[in-house]
């Protein structure tokens, strides 16, 4: 029994700096991406490091969900999973349509709407892996009903789509960076906020 005491201690004092440490490393493969002169990627830098964080954030909630059910936790344990999984995939719905508003404005959206990257995005991310555990962990917290079997397999979307959404701006990013139109939009873009100032 002490040596379990002792093994919660350890794990607390450590928690905050691991926390920290986390949200680094999630965040940094967006702050990566950003400082490129890819243009999908550097016009979405101030984007990219919240989207990863998020998604990082709903995955690790994914994976623990998952780890939840095998180990028989408890239900306290079991609902608040379900409650950080609704939060994180609403936070992400929210990230990912700023994005795509951004995208779009800055006229660099092109890649993301060539199949098969499009059918990727839409359905794979933000369908299977955004708008699913969204449902079905909203539904659970609204009603206080918790189902083994739906979980699973929303915490199983979420993971998929966060395979998708790394996947789909690697090859989106690819396909930027071979149209010389993208280029234009970005350094135009710099120019025009030059004379802006």
């Amino acid at each position: 029994m002490d040596h379990l005491i002792k093994d919660r201690r350890a794990a607390r004092a450590v928690a905050l700096p691991a926390t920290a440490a986390g949200a680094v490393v999630a965040t940094y493969t967006g702050t990566l991406f950003g400082s490129t002169s890819t243009p999908l990627w550097a016009r979405a830098s101030r984007f990219l490091p919240m989207l990863f964080g998020i998604s990082s954030a709903a995955t690790s909630t994914a994976a623990l969900t998952l780890a939840a059910h095998t180990s028989d936790a408890s239900q306290t344990t079991a609902r608040r999973l379900e409650k950080l999984a609704a939060i994180t995939a609403g936070m992400e719905l929210l990230a990912s349509a700023a994005l795509d508003r951004h995208w779009e404005r800055a006229k660099l959206a092109s890649p993301l709407k060539k199949p098969p990257t499009a059918v990727a995005y839409r359905a794979g991310y933000q369908g299977l892996g955004i708008a699913v555990p969204l449902l079905v962990h909203g539904v659970s917290v609204a009603t206080g009903r918790r189902s083994r079997r739906w979980s699973i397999f929303a915490a199983a979307a979420t993971l998929i789509g966060g395979y998708f959404l790394r996947s789909v701006i690697v090859q989106a990013g690819k396909d930027s960076a071979r149209r010389p139109e993208d280029y234009f939009q970005i350094t135009g873009g710099a120019e025009n906020d030059a004379i802006g100032r």
